[in-house]
């Protein structure tokens, strides 16, 4: 099959945003050996039960913009 760069582009525009992001991390993983041996580490420590909630992970980082006197969602 023989496409252009144009036709690759097109059929990116026409996903979801969903899609495209999937899509984006499906070829990442395929190009990349790195990318691919951090997602099986992130896994491996997720079946160990090593994860902490969102909250935590971004409680710092809240209580320092807290400080500045700023509100943020996050």
């Amino acid at each position: 099959m023989k496409l252009s760069f144009y036709d690759i582009v097109n059929a990116l525009k026409q996903l979801s945003p969903k899609a495209r992001q999937d899509f984006i991390e499906d070829l990442q993983a395929a190009t990349s050996p790195s990318y691919i041996k951090s997602i099986k580490e992130a896994r491996a420590e997720y079946d160990k039960g090593k994860v902490f909630p969102h909250e935590e992970a971004f409680k710092e980082r809240s209580n320092k913009r807290k400080k500045k006197g700023k509100t943020y969602i996050t």
